[in-house]
């Protein structure tokens, strides 16, 4: 038995298909019209998925893969989509100097940054809903990079106890829109294979209908040719 959204049971496969069609247009008028939560489209996704896929498929396996790392963040040694590799070369520093002079939130040089190619691209493996939260928090985020202190304190002389690399809140309004297209194309594409499935399942059941029909009528043909040999023979 099936639940709906508010809860409600779905008791027969009628209903449970009118209620999954009807979900799937409400996750995806949410989700363009920024109503719905990543994470609730994300849990929207595994009903359908669910509901419509082949659990045996590689398919399958690789979506609910997909839908789960979103919601419960990337592992160290999983890989992550393209969209959740970002870039920025605004990196801020707080330090000592070698005069004891103290520093807060100096800019590093993006020269330095490029000379040197130390700042690599950074892999944002939270869940989506940190995603959500870092794109409302104004207009950056700062990330640790505290890696560069040695190569700091090497250049500049500076030991540091303090080293971010900035994003622009967009940067993660862009990876949010990137998830919610993932999720929409899914939604959409487990649809489409489910009208493929009917559509199949419809030529199957046709054609069983032509088979069957196609025997009964040779079977009416016979019958009626031994009716007819046995009035003819009556009638002799």
């Amino acid at each position: 038995m099936a639940l709906s959204k508010k809860g409600q049971a779905v008791r027969s496969l009628k209903d449970l298909e009118s209620f999954l069609e009807k979900f799937q247009e409400e996750v995806l008028a949410e989700l363009k019209n920024n109503m719905q939560t990543l994470d609730s489209a994300l849990h929207g996704l595994i009903i359908l998925i669910n509901e419509y896929k082949n659990k045996d498929t590689a398919s399958y396996k690789q979506l609910m893969q997909f839908v789960s790392r979103e919601l419960k963040g990337y592992s160290e040694n999983e890989d992550v989509p393209e969209y959740r590799k970002i870039k920025s070369d605004e990196v801020f520093y707080s330090g000592i100097a070698s005069d004891g002079t103290q520093i807060k939130n100096k800019q590093l040089p993006i020269e330095w940054i490029k000379k040197n190619n130390r700042l690599d691209t950074h892999i944002e493996r939270e869940p989506v809903v940190i995603l959500v939260e870092n794109s409302k928090q104004g207009n950056y985020v700062d990330i640790d990079a505290g890696e560069l202190a040695t190569d700091i304190e090497q250049s500049f002389g500076i030991q540091c106890y303090n080293v971010i690399q900035r994003f622009n809140c967009k940067t993660y309004l862009e990876m949010i829109a990137d998830i919610k297209n993932a999720i929409s194309k899914q939604v959409s594409f487990t649809q489409q294979e489910k009208q493929k499935t009917n559509l199949k399942e419809t030529v199957i059941t046709r054609s069983c209908s032509i088979v069957t029909s196609t025997k009964c009528i040779k079977l009416l043909r016979e019958k009626s040719k031994v009716n007819k040999n046995k009035n003819d023979k009556v009638a002799k």
